[in-house]
C-alpha cells in the first residue's frame, strides 16, 4: 500500500506518477505506516528491501 500511496501522492502533487525515491524518505514512510519509535523505525529499514522488490514488480509501464 506504501507505494500506491507514493503514486497518489505524486500525482497529486505533480500531476504525474513521477515522485522521489530517496531511500531515506521511503524508509521514513514505511516507518510512519508502522507508528513512532525505535519499533517503527527499525521495521522501515528492514522492508526497505522488500519495498523496492514491489516497487519492480508494480512499475507502471507505459507502451509507446
Amino acid at each position: 500500500m506504501a507505494s500506491l500511496n507514493l503514486l497518489y501522492c505524486a500525482y497529486q502533487k505533480n500531476s504525474s506518477y513521477d515522485y522521489d525515491t530517496e531511500e531515506y524518505k521511503i524508509k521514513n514512510i514505511l516507518s510512519r505506516y508502522n507508528g513512532t519509535g525505535e519499533a517503527a523505525n527499525e521495521y522501515g529499514i528492514r522492508n526497505y528491501g522488500l519495498y523496492k522488490i514491489f516497487e519492480k514488480y508494480n512499475e507502471v509501464v507505459i507502451a509507446l
